[in-house]
């Protein structure tokens, strides 16, 4: 393929994108975050309580205090979760790509039964891979990030997306490598953010000694700030998936034109 994936113009050009239509992906991410904190916190009652008290859980009484009722319960709550991020990860990746401005509600509805599989299928790799090795997970990542947007571009089927994510990347393979690196350095930092600032105890914070009725109203906000990062880089990967295309055109019909002429 010819052309070649300038980062510095992926990135401000994602950007541009990014900030110019704003509103319209906070509303996006609005939905998975409010839900996930929901989920989240119902899934902490089910293990620690929700005392005023709020004590902590001791790991070495895991096993024996949960029942299989409450593994079922949060274990459905994960499910659930990584339902609906991968919906509003989705839709923001056909905000971003629409040619027009569109409303969440159309976002949303752009996603195909089709396209979505691609995400359910990582779930269920994610969760076998960890269990696994910790690094299992993110190199399963790497290999089905650009996958996944491709797949939603193109209402491709998890195998078909990942044939044309392979292809549409011939000659600029390790730019996108570089690209998931850069893009998943914010989500990182996100999420070490959150851990310290509201899971550390410290004498300026300790998140035992706020009311759970607080801790409630703070999680949306938490959780919506972990997911902002994640939502630009799939407005990243979808910016890539159009270079690329672009790119893939002129290279189309120049190995047509050679072959015509050899012939």
């Amino acid at each position: 393929m010819s052309g070649d994936l300038k980062l510095g113009r992926l990135f401000a050009e994602s950007a541009g994108i990014y900030f110019s239509r704003l509103p319209l992906f906070l509303i996006i991410l609005a939905i998975p975050a409010i839900v996930a904190s929901i989920l989240f916190v119902a899934a902490a009652i089910l293990l620690i309580g929700f005392s005023p008290e709020a004590s902590g859980l001791d790991p070495n009484t895991l096993t024996v205090t949960i029942t299989p009722q409450q593994w079922v319960l949060v274990s459905a709550a994960g499910i659930l979760i990584a339902i609906v991020l991968a919906l509003g990860m989705s839709a923001t990746v056909h905000a971003a790509s629409a040619g027009r401005r569109v409303g969440a509600r159309e976002a949303f509805g752009m996603n195909t039964a089709k396209s979505l599989q691609i995400f359910w299928l990582q779930t269920a790799i994610y969760a076998v891979a960890l269990r696994l090795s910790p690094l299992a997970a993110p190199l399963l990542w790497f290999s089905v990030a650009f996958g996944s947007v491709v797949a939603l571009r193109e209402d491709l089927g998890p195998s078909e997306g990942m044939d044309r994510a392979w292809a549409l990347t011939e000659g600029n393979r390790l730019k996108v490598l570089a690209v998931e690196l850069l893009v998943l350095i914010p989500v990182v930092v996100a999420c070490v953010l959150v851990a310290v600032a509201f899971l550390v105890p410290g004498p300026w914070f300790n998140l035992n000694k706020i009311s759970p009725y607080i801790r409630l109203g703070l999680a949306p906000l938490i959780t919506g700030w972990m997911l902002v990062p994640m939502q630009f880089m799939f407005v990243v990967f979808g910016r890539a998936y159009e270079m690329l295309k672009q790119a893939e055109q002129p290279a189309l019909h120049a190995r047509a034109a050679s072959s015509v002429s050899s012939s």
